[in-house]
């Protein structure tokens, strides 16, 4: 716990004193479950969340602001980490671990669903990875 609020400490610290352009919108655990996901977010702003195990899992919701061709990048600073995108209805959109460009094309008002996930075991406890929709 107290590594988890000096990160967030950093986090806040370095957005406060310019060093990081863009806001971050941080994962609220527990967002194991599709039912207590956290907010993702659009174009400059972008959702930051870690990965603390093998077991850890989390879900992130989007609600499209355009119909229309969306660019999202997935990093994840060659960590062992998987990204699925799903509709609202549940079909996947997207699997993999987000090495190329992902493009889909979402529908204005409607609910996406994102699911983070380590494949194998990660090389250090609590690493990051952010998930920018453009």
């Amino acid at each position: 716990m107290k590594r988890w609020t000096r990160i967030l400490l950093l986090t806040a610290a370095l957005s406060m004193s310019g060093a990081l352009s863009a806001f971050a919108a941080a994962e609220v655990e527990p967002n194991n479950e599709l039912s207590s996901a956290s907010i993702a977010h659009y174009g400059g702003d972008y959702s930051l969340g870690y990965i603390s195990s093998i077991s850890d899992m989390d879900w992130w919701v989007l609600t499209a602001n355009r119909t229309g061709t969306h660019n999202i990048t997935f990093s994840r600073n060659n960590q062992p980490f998987n990204l699925n995108i799903y509709s609202s209805t549940g079909a996947s959109l997207y699997s993999g671990n987000g090495s190329s460009a992902i493009t889909l094309n979402l529908v204005d008002g409607q609910t996406y669903r994102f699911l983070v996930y380590a494949t194998s075991v990660p090389t250090s406890y609590y690493y990051p990875y952010s998930i920018v929709v453009n």
